[in-house]
């Protein structure tokens, strides 16, 4: 990556002031390059999942936010959560809230487990608040369980360029046992 222009005298000047010295004989754009037979390390993505029994969050969901006390994580408008399979019945309960100020009406919000439909509603509250008893049958036989929760709308609050579809405030999945 060459610089250009401002951005590279002021990164000379950084860097002469860091040195605490002169620049080198040569050309300046030569000393941001990396050196003779540098290999860069292999980067491999985070594996979303369940990490020893827990409720992972995968595609669709941004980083955690924090205000007076309250964790919760804005999805878009299609969110996807991986359960563990403990290959027995389960309550799966997702609390959080939607951004119906800023939407035009309100959106269907659904919810897929293994690929099945498991609900589908229009949500005319801000607050989401759903339980169900999943049966070891819908569980399938792999190591974890897929929900998938989609909006049918997303919005922009002012000042935030992200496609806000529902904040999710906690996802529980618990032994009915």
């Amino acid at each position: 990556m060459r610089w250009r222009g401002a951005s590279l005298r002021g990164g000379l000047l950084v860097g002469l002031a860091l040195s605490g010295g002169c620049a080198a004989a040569g050309r300046a754009e030569d000393e941001l390059e990396p050196p003779p037979g540098f290999v860069a390390p292999v980067v491999r993505p985070l594996k979303a999942g369940p990490i020893y029994g827990r409720v992972g969050l995968g595609r669709g969901f941004w980083p955690m936010e924090l205000a007076d006390g309250k964790t919760w994580r804005w999805m878009a408008g299609r969110g996807e959560v991986r359960l563990p399979n403990r290959q027995v019945a389960q309550r799966l309960r997702v609390r959080g809230w939607l951004p119906l100020e800023f939407l035009a009406g309100p959106p269907t919000i659904q919810l897929t487990l293994q690929n099945r439909v498991l609900d589908r509603f229009v949500a005319r509250d801000r607050q989401l608040n759903r339980e169900y008893l999943v049966q070891p049958e819908q569980l399938g036989s792999g190591p974890f369980v897929v929900l998938l929760i989609e909006t049918s709308a997303t919005a922009r609050a002012p000042g935030d360029t992200r496609d806000l579809g529902i904040a999710i405030e906690g996802i529980k999945w618990e032994d009915t046992r």
